[in-house]
């Protein structure tokens, strides 16, 4: 009997695609308060302009939860599954709206930076790997060789007053040396300035998620999904 070729894993119902490797650098999902928490300290303070902060970590470091009279982030270095962010970031908003009854949000932001490093040749060249939309800059270089940055911002308002920050390019970390190494960054910054309440923070989160996705999803090709290997589709 022929022996049945092995498959993707199914994709989860709801889920987008999934990647072996999918060069995030980072994830950061944050809320700005509108007013101070104030939390106690626990001595007298220093000076009018102290700053109290609370740093947690995961065991392997590549998790962080911060908590301040201002704000609330976790961000994550090594980064496994919407979902996991998602409960994460919540139980620690929802703990902060049920002990501070007066709470609100000024800001809350959902931020992707995939870290795209290549050891290729022509290291401006990524036409197999991102849309051409993404690369008509470099053809304002007479010799593409000479660029030593290339990065651009573009900046969306959808109609419920949130936005996405979407930056992409060639930062080039040797500059001002001229750019040797094959490293493009895809920053997708999903974010508003509204006045947010607890059911808010869980809505806007969601929809962050998906525009975020989206956004990297539009403008890679099936070369760099290919590179990047698909275990669900």
């Amino acid at each position: 009997m022929a022996k049945k070729a092995p498959r993707k894993t199914d994709k989860p119902r709801g889920m987008p695609r999934k990647y072996r490797k999918d060069f995030l650098k980072q994830v950061t999902a944050r809320i700005d308060f509108a007013e101070p928490l104030g939390i106690p300290a626990k001595g007298p303070p220093d000076s009018e302009t102290e700053v109290r902060e609370w740093h947690y970590y995961s065991k392997s470091r590549h998790k962080k939860l911060v908590v301040t009279d201002q704000s609330m982030l976790v961000e994550y270095t090594k980064y496994n599954t919407f979902k996991t962010l998602r409960d994460d970031f919540l139980k620690t908003s929802d703990a902060l709206f049920d002990t501070f009854e007066d709470l609100q949000v000024k800001r809350l932001g959902l931020r992707y930076i995939y870290h795209i490093e290549l050891d290729e040749p022509k290291a401006t060249d990524w036409s197999k790997y991102l849309r051409p939309e993404l690369l008509s800059t470099f053809k304002l270089a007479d010799d593409q060789k000479t660029i030593a940055r290339a990065f651009h911002v573009l900046e969306i308002v959808h109609d419920d007053e949130s936005r996405i920050r979407f930056q992409y390019g060639m930062p080039n970390p040797d500059f001002p040396a001229r750019i040797k190494r094959k490293i493009f960054t895809l920053d997708c910054d999903a974010y508003c300035t509204l006045l947010l309440d607890k059911q808010d923070v869980e809505r806007f989160l969601d929809i962050f998620h998906t525009r975020a996705r989206k956004a990297f999803e539009q403008v890679i090709t099936a070369g760099l999904r290919s590179k990047m290997g698909v275990i669900y589709d």
